[in-house]
């Protein structure tokens, strides 16, 4: 038994294939992952470079690769 947020999709993977008759069940929770830059040294003291890489980020594919 895990808490929701504390088994990730790799590791998920890994389990089943050592443990084929296990059972993962998924459910939602409220966990907000966050990345956190230092905003007082270059590149990410300017403002385009921190606007730039929050819409390259593909969102989506984090959710999916991590849960």
């Amino acid at each position: 038994m895990a808490f929701p947020g504390d088994t990730t999709k790799p590791m998920v993977e890994r389990l089943k294939s050592g443990a084929p008759h296990l059972v993962v069940t998924q459910v939602g929770t409220s966990v907000v992952d966050h990345l956190f830059v230092n905003t007082q040294k270059p590149p990410f003291d300017n403002l385009k470079i921190r606007q730039a890489i929050s819409q390259a980020i593909d969102r989506r594919g984090v959710i999916e690769a991590v849960y």
